[in-house]
Formats: structure tokens, C-alpha cells, sequence
């Protein structure tokens, strides 16, 4: 999931770069902060989860 979610965030940066349509950037820019967003949270998942095991 973590390689799906990077994947994605690596073709959103390469559209960023590519364009200077300001409605897109900003479009690009909020599913860029959403991917970074999920990426924490599942490896926060991650973590709770290895926690629990442990415990």
C-alpha cells in the first residue's frame, strides 16, 4: 500500500512540474498534502499494529 501511495505522489509531482495552470497546481499541491497524509497514517497503522503484537 505504501508503494501504491508513493507511486501516486511521484506522478503527481512530475504533473506539477509540467504545468502552470495555477487551478491545477493548487489541485495538485492539495492531492500531494493528501498523500503525504495517507502515508503517515498507514505507517502509523503500522506501527499500533506491531505495537499490539508485541504487547
Amino acid at each position: 500500500m505504501l508503494d501504491k501511495v508513493e507511486n501516486i505522489r511521484k506522478l503527481l509531482t512530475a504533473r506539477l512540474e509540467s504545468t502552470m495552470d495555477g487551478v491545477e497546481v493548487d489541485a495538485i499541491c492539495a492531492a500531494i498534502s493528501a498523500c503525504r497524509d495517507a502515508d503517515c497514517a498507514i505507517k502509523r497503522g503500522q506501527f499500533q499494529l506491531a505495537a499490539a503484537k508485541n504487547s
